[in-house]
């Protein structure tokens, strides 16, 4: 046959705008667009496994600023000097009545730490998320990629059917488990 069947022309347009996506999502995460397609993809995960260790500093760093906030709550109160109040030699002068208990303050800081840090930690979230789903868009889309070469191969006898209906029902497996993992 000297012309290309429609269904090859459309798999070939698919491909084009997979890669396409590959690598504008290559030079987002500051990857070279250049790399081929499978180390383009290898790179992403290396970047989602740093976000992932990224959320999980953010996670213990919360968890501490709310144990300090918990300590200043119950034993601590910060003694912050008065107007009237002056230093000297590192030391307060002034009355005792002077000296004012900051437990407020103390709270309203760590409570805007914390604020802060569960801002990061939901963006840092759902860019983990949409790094995740392109990671898995990708990645079934390589089987397809697989599956040009597999039609030349098993010209020659080199890929069977089998292996490639065994690879198919794997990804439709983990598909099947992601979309269920997103509905609870």
């Amino acid at each position: 046959m000297w012309f290309k069947h429609p269904e090859q022309q459309l798999q070939k347009s698919n491909c084009q705008e997979h890669e396409e996506y590959a690598r504008e999502l290559a030079a987002h995460y500051k990857i070279s667009p250049q790399l081929p397609y499978c180390s383009i993809i290898e790179e992403l995960k290396n970047v989602l496994d740093s976000k992932r260790s990224d959320l999980q500093k953010l996670y213990k760093m919360k968890a501490g600023v709310q144990k300090l906030q918990d300590a200043v709550g119950k034993s601590f109160s910060a003694v912050v000097p008065s107007s009237n109040d002056y230093m000297i030699g590192g030391n307060l002068v002034g009355t005792k009545e002077s000296y004012t208990l900051d437990r407020k303050s103390s709270r309203t800081t760590t409570s805007a730490v914390i604020k802060g840090i569960n801002s990061d930690v939901q963006d840092l979230a759902e860019d983990i998320g949409d790094l995740e789903t392109s990671l898995l868009l990708l990645k079934h889309y390589q089987p397809s990629l697989d599956h040009q070469n597999a039609v030349t191969k098993s010209a020659d006898g080199g890929y069977s059917i089998d292996q490639r209906l065994a690879e198919l029902q794997k990804a439709l497996d983990i598909e099947l488990q992601v979309r269920s993992g997103a509905e609870r």
